[in-house]
């Protein structure tokens, strides 16, 4: 019998396609590959200082695909991080507290957000979750009799969601960051199944730093901040901070106290 490589074998075994070959339908997925996923959105951050806070708003606009993002199986999912800190600490150490209460779903992971666990986080995670016959989830599409929720970005459309962060009292430059980061698969079930590659053989985004997910846009601005007209009030740990404003108001009231016993 002929070897492996006898052409006349591989004819017979892998025969060409029937009809014109530049009519037949492609069979390879690019839609989740870098270039792709690179290019599906455009991020925008707008910041401003509002009487002690730093407000941040981040518009996610799905400009490119046609689609909504994320698509596919409805284990995708994307995550919208938000961050501030300040300038010359790092994002976590440095972070400033968001008082405005957006935040992403557990499904972001639960757990340590240095590895990946970014449930609970200021942000926002983008998915279609299904649930069974008796209203329970998370299931798999194969299983769904209906939609828990569906707050995927339609073809064309812009999701905007808004921040509020507490700025240092002794001022200084603030870093302010959007990122969005594409999974394959919801934290738990990447975890549970231990996987550690993709679908086209390379090493999964999903469990691999910095991201813990392909990171598909980021925006950045850095904010100067001036120091808080604030005295203390108490030292140790009672110390209580006041505007200066305040404390002068205290200040005439007092003395106004002191004159009427006096006179």
């Amino acid at each position: 019998m002929p070897g492996g490589d006898d052409p006349e074998v591989c004819a017979v075994l892998f025969p060409p396609p029937p009809g014109d070959p530049g009519r037949v339908h492609s069979h390879r997925i690019v839609r989740t590959t870098p270039k792709f996923l690179e290019n599906a959105v455009e991020l925008e951050l707008t910041t401003r200082l509002e009487g002690g806070t730093l407000a941040a708003e981040v518009a996610v606009i799905n400009a490119h695909t046609g689609h909504h993002v994320p698509s596919g199986v409805t284990i995708r999912n994307m995550i919208l991080l938000v961050e501030a800190w300040t300038a010359g600490d790092a994002p976590d150490s440095g972070a400033l507290p968001e008082i405005g209460g957006q935040r992403v779903h557990e499904l972001g992971g639960t757990g340590n957000p240095a590895l990946g666990d970014y449930g609970g986080l200021p942000g926002k995670l983008y998915a279609k979750i299904n649930h069974q016959a008796d209203g329970s989830g998370l299931v798999f599409f194969t299983e769904a009799t209906g939609i828990t929720q569906d707050n995927r970005i339609p073809a064309l459309a812009t999701d905007t969601t808004q921040y509020r962060f507490v700025l240092p009292p002794e001022g200084g430059a603030v870093q302010v960051r959007g990122r969005l980061i594409y999974r394959r698969a919801f934290r738990f079930l990447t975890l549970a199944k231990q996987w550690t590659m993709d679908g086209h053989g390379n090493p999964l985004a999903d469990v691999l730093p910095p991201h813990y997910g392909h990171l598909m846009a980021m925006r950045e601005a850095a904010v100067a901040v001036a120091p808080s007209l604030s005295v203390a009030l108490l030292s140790g740990p009672w110390r209580i901070v006041l505007p200066a404003a305040l404390l002068a108001a205290v200040a005439v009231v007092r003395r106004r106290v002191d004159f009427d016993k006096t006179g």
